[in-house]
């Protein structure tokens, strides 16, 4: 196997499963949680809405990440490189604040971890493209 292949579709695999990842969240904090919200009565309004629009940061990031997840599909390199790597930096910001608003490190590893993945063996394929293993 050729580690230039390996590292595409290997980052590839990470970055759909940080796109599932985010589409969980997306759903866990709008659809699922709304009937839960809306019932708990010691949650303030303020915090209702703010996981409401949280929720939906997320979905558009997704969204974003599935685009450039497609372009990679499409054979076009810059459109993909240009998505992948928006949506992947933003997803990793999105982990590391929640983290420290939450201190939820769980949920920081499933945020965190894919994207994290992702990255790392699209260096890996970016440096075997370049020769750096040669």
């Amino acid at each position: 196997m050729d580690i230039n292949f390996i590292g595409k579709w290997v980052s590839f695999i990470f970055f759909i499963l940080s796109l599932v990842v985010f589409v969980y969240l997306f759903l866990s904090n709008t659809v699922f949680l709304k009937g839960s919200l809306n019932k708990d009565s010691s949650i303030a309004p303020e915090t209702k809405k703010a996981r409401f629009l949280v929720g939906f940061a997320y979905l558009f990031t997704s969204m974003q990440m599935a685009l450039g997840l497609y372009y990679v599909l499409k054979l076009d390199p810059s459109a993909a490189a240009a998505h992948v790597s928006c949506a992947g930096f933003s997803m990793l910001g999105f982990s590391i604040v929640n983290y420290f608003t939450e201190r939820d490190f769980k949920k920081f590893l499933l945020m965190f971890a894919p994207s994290f993945l992702g990255f790392a063996f699209l260096s890996l394929h970016i440096m075997a493209s370049i020769g750096v293993f040669n």
